[in-house]
């Protein structure tokens, strides 16, 4: 399994309940990097519809996922919500901002065993540089 998530500067994911930005330069990218792996939490869904990106809605967390799945989070805390040690590989979107935060990425990818094996910048609709970075076991 495999987890996406989008993070501030402060690894923040959510404040008030709401997504902290959003940018369609990403949700591209992650249905390039997933095919048609992408599963989704329903809250996710408006990121997506109408974006030509096949995925699957998850309504349970509890779902079996495929094993090369490409899971998007962003209102769940992980450690919480997933057995970190079944994640192979983590994604990490970074809009390269601070942004208010109370919902954070609580992991520390390195310290976990996974090593940083991607990083690629680009150009966003609404963020001038967003950095995708890709941790692997």
């Amino acid at each position: 399994m495999n987890i996406i998530v989008c993070i501030d500067d402060r690894k923040g994911m959510m404040f008030g309940g709401r997504r902290q930005s959003r940018d369609r330069a990403v949700a591209e990218d992650i249905g390039a990097l997933a095919g048609d792996l992408l599963y989704i939490f329903p809250y996710s869904k408006v990121l997506f519809d109408g974006a030509n990106i096949p995925f699957t809605v998850c309504e349970n967390i509890q779902q079996n996922f495929p094993e090369n799945a490409m899971i998007f989070v962003e209102n769940l805390d992980i450690k919480q919500h997933f057995t970190v040690n079944l994640i192979d590989k983590i994604i990490l979107y970074k809009w390269n901002r601070k942004y208010p935060a109370d919902l954070f990425f609580n992991i520390e990818p390195e310290s976990l065993g996974y090593r940083l094996t991607s990083t690629y910048e680009f150009a966003g609709f609404s963020h001038e540089n967003i950095t995708r970075e890709i941790y692997e076991k």
